[in-house]
């Protein structure tokens, strides 16, 4: 008896229909047939084969293992590995999975290919289209001094005040209590203001300024980016 035929007799031995088989198997009623009839060459690939083999045997409460090795025996049979011994993929089916993975390694590789493309053409056209804009910093920010510094008294009839911007800054001017100047002053501006009282400044980037005070540089107010208070009083 065959290995087909032994299978279809345990089947039937059991009291099993095909179509009971399949139902509970969910293996298709073809593929059971071909089984039973030793028509091994219409079975999936050998892995797909194998599976059905063993899930058959289980059904039918078989030597799940020995009904695998006798399967891949009769199967396989002109396929065996020289240093083995053991049953190798089929010619038939490995065709089809060769070309399976060469389309997803070529798959793969276009992908890869696209990507770099796309990331050497965006980058530098996002980054040529970056601007770096000066905001106008709000009158009450965190780093802002609560309580203004005074400069030096100056004892003489006036106090002459020189504001050289070295970068854009946000300047509020006061000159003896009246509001001078209040906006963005751009890099490379020079003011000038005469006081007879008091000048008071106010600045959004403080490191972007230089003060210079009746003939004495100052230097800057204080750090870049830093909202510093200032009264020159006489």
């Amino acid at each position: 008896m065959g290995f087909g035929e032994w299978l279809q007799a345990e089947r039937e031995r059991q009291g099993f229909t095909l179509e009971q088989v399949e139902e509970e198997t969910k293996i298709r009623r073809f593929y059971i047939d071909a089984l039973e009839k030793d028509k091994f060459d219409v079975l999936p690939p050998r892995v797909y084969a194998t599976g059905f083999v063993k899930k058959y045997g289980n059904f039918l409460g078989l030597d799940d293992k020995l009904l695998v090795e006798e399967f891949q025996r009769l199967a396989y049979a002109n396929e065996l590995d020289e240093k083995t011994d053991q049953p190798i993929p089929t010619r038939a089916h490995e065709p089809e999975e060769r070309r399976w993975q060469s389309k997803n390694i070529i798959a793969g590789i276009v992908f890869l290919v696209i990507v770099i493309w796309l990331g050497s053409y965006l980058v530098p056209l996002i980054t040529s289209n970056i601007k770096v804009t000066e905001q106008e910093p709000a009158p009450q920010q965190a780093r802002e001094q609560k309580n203004p510094v005074k400069a030096p008294t100056i004892k003489t009839g006036h106090i002459k005040l020189v504001i050289k911007s070295q970068e854009p800054c946000w300047l509020l001017v006061m000159v003896d209590g009246k509001k001078q100047l209040e906006t963005v002053v751009p890099a490379g501006k020079k003011l000038e203001y005469d006081g007879k009282k008091k000048i008071y400044l106010r600045a959004g980037n403080a490191g972007g300024l230089k003060i210079n005070l009746d003939g004495h540089e100052l230097g800057p107010l204080g750090a870049r980016g830093e909202v510093v208070e200032k009264e020159f009083t006489l």
